[in-house]
């Protein structure tokens, strides 16, 4: 089967999920809001400045600088824009909102794939459970079958095949994988886990050390435009504006 680059896949939905988990954190803040600019509303956005502040009192950054870098970073992801898509990320009092908020995440397929798999996750606490399989233990797994079964009904889908299809598709993204990687995502009593720790905590320092990891693949076995060495550059773009 064809499969992402594992380590990528891994390092860029762990930056969408610090996203999100920065998200939940500054809205029950109240630092997202409705806001007005030259008589214009805007609609669920935050100040970059205030957002920095806040993010040093909570100790989610050492300095302003690797605040915007890390920001950055998650800008270039696709995780948040500017309210008229018009500037890079600046530690001034510009508006800017996350993509969640607007619904254009589902104009990004990976960001689309990613906020899938967490409302599969967050939803179907009767299908995910333990497992025992060649005397391993697999916790937050669940059988093809069973989440298929959930999908049709919850979702609302005329027949079987349309789940299978995004199901597979999570697979391919690595998102979710089989438990011991030997098969594709079926319709069948196979046992499938989330590749993606969606209960840890992470902090906003975090996203500088996920694209560290990518700078360290062997440049050997990556082409110029691979996506290890397009974070590497996103990295370098932030820290150097």
């Amino acid at each position: 089967m064809v499969r992402r680059n594992t380590r990528w896949a891994s390092n860029v939905y762990e930056i969408f999920l610090i996203g999100e988990q920065l998200r939940k954190q500054i809205h029950q803040q109240g630092l997202v809001k409705d806001r007005r600019h030259h008589l214009r509303k805007h609609k669920k956005c935050f100040i970059a400045r205030d957002l920095i502040d806040w993010l040093l009192k909570m100790h989610h950054v050492q300095s302003r600088d690797e605040a915007v870098c890390a920001l950055q970073i998650l800008k270039q992801h696709g995780v948040f824009h500017h309210v008229s898509d018009e500037q890079e990320f600046k530690d001034q009092n510009w508006f800017y909102r996350f993509s969640f908020d607007d619904d254009t995440y589902k104009l990004k397929p990976d960001l689309s794939s990613f906020y899938y798999g967490l409302d599969i996750y967050r939803n179907n606490a009767d299908v995910i459970q333990e497992f025992y399989l060649r005397g391993s233990l697999y916790s937050q797994a669940f059988l093809g079958c069973d989440l298929v079964d959930f999908l049709v009904v919850s979702e609302g889908h005329e027949n079987r095949e349309e789940v299978i299809a995004k199901l597979r598709d999570l697979l391919q993204r690595d998102i979710i994988k089989h438990v011991t990687d030997d098969y594709h995502f079926n319709d069948d009593k196979l046992i499938y886990e989330f590749n993606l720790d969606f209960d840890r905590a992470y902090l906003l320092q975090d996203v500088l050390e996920l694209v560290a990891q990518q700078d360290q693949v062997d440049e050997s076995g990556q082409e110029s435009g691979s996506p290890e060495n397009q974070s590497r550059t996103l990295q370098d773009e932030a820290a150097n504006p």
